[in-house]
């Protein structure tokens, strides 16, 4: 299976090794849709870590106001958690879906053959080396 930053940096080099097999499908429109994929991904993976990252901020911050006695403060700031945990479930919903899409994407693109591998349509195409 073709690792993601290997079709990000060897794009180039990975459809060519590519149209060696004559795949029936468009191969640079193939990495464009996982490098999308992931890019998606990577957009996901980051706004759920900043809700999560104020969950938290704002989880110690009910405490301290417990702690102080505030309490309808920190009624308001739970309200605002609970939102965040909404989004943060609808997010993780979305990441999963993203990252069955783009593991499905990249295990239908096949390895790289070998760079001495002829570009050919089958076995007959092969160059014997020796009898």
């Amino acid at each position: 299976m073709l690792e993601i930053n290997t079709l990000r940096d060897d794009r180039e080099k990975v459809i060519e090794g590519l149209q060696k097999r004559n795949l029936a499908v468009d191969i640079s429109q193939v990495i464009d849709q996982i490098l999308t994929l992931d890019d998606r991904r990577k957009l996901v993976q980051t706004n759920m870590d900043e809700e999560l990252a104020q969950v938290n901020a704002k989880s110690k911050e009910i405490g301290n106001l417990f702690k102080s006695g505030k309490q309808s403060d920190a009624g308001e700031l739970k309200n605002q958690v609970a939102g965040h945990k909404t989004s943060i479930k609808e997010l993780e919903s979305q990441l999963n879906v993203i990252m069955e899409d783009l593991q499905n994407a990249v295990i239908d693109l096949p390895n790289i053959p070998h760079q001495s591998v002829p570009k050919g349509l089958g076995a007959n195409d092969n160059e014997q080396v020796k009898d």
